[in-house]
């Protein structure tokens, strides 16, 4: 998020994160929230908005934006909904009524990281373990991707080296955008300080 970009919204200009403006429909949702929402928090539809966009770019996410036609778009469900699901990627954040929900499809990776918590003894070495993963059989692999979802289905995840309730590693995720958002923040405020003219 090193690109902020001024973006004038029905309550006067803002200024976002550029991988936030996702497409055509970016500002209008954004002005619709500040309009329905008297405690609108721009911060939070930041990091909402931030959870979504591609770390290698833009091109991907403005494509599918602009494919959503208007029968696809019921009022109900925001834009970035719809392209949260369109898009498959597996992800963790809160739906409109503010529970957390799973999005997409778990990855071997996510398999690998329920395995490593079930398997590993606080003592053993993590390259013990990982030596374990890689002699298993892909079947093996796979089913402990099945063991994941049937995780995720009952309202638990993975989070570093135990297992907790999806709400509170939504809250961790959220924690650390927050952290992040936060240092983005004042390295652009910092940066615009440095560049402006002194009197």
């Amino acid at each position: 998020m090193d690109a902020w970009m001024p973006v004038n919204t029905v309550k006067g200009w803002v200024v976002i994160p550029q991988v936030c403006l996702l497409g055509p429909h970016t500002v209008d949702e954004l002005n619709r929230h500040m309009t329905e929402d008297p405690n609108f928090n721009l911060d939070q539809w930041i990091n909402s908005t931030f959870a979504i966009a591609p770390k290698s770019g833009r091109k991907k996410w403005q494509q599918m934006a602009l494919e959503l036609n208007a029968n696809e778009f019921d009022g109900q469900q925001s834009v970035m909904e719809q392209l949260r699901k369109k898009s498959g990627k597996f992800q963790r954040t809160r739906d409109e009524n503010g529970k957390a929900v799973v999005y997409g499809t778990p990855t071997l990776q996510h398999g690998y990281y329920y395995y490593v918590v079930k398997n590993r003894d606080p003592k053993e070495p993590l390259k013990d373990v990982q030596a374990r993963w890689r002699e298993l059989e892909p079947a093996e692999r796979d089913s402990w991707v099945e063991d994941y979802k049937q995780l995720l289905a009952s309202g638990f995840d993975v989070s570093g080296s135990k297992i907790i309730t999806i709400e509170e590693r939504v809250a961790e995720d959220e924690k650390k955008r927050d952290q992040l958002l936060r240092r983005q923040q004042a390295k652009a405020a910092s940066a615009a300080a440095e560049k402006a003219p002194s009197d």
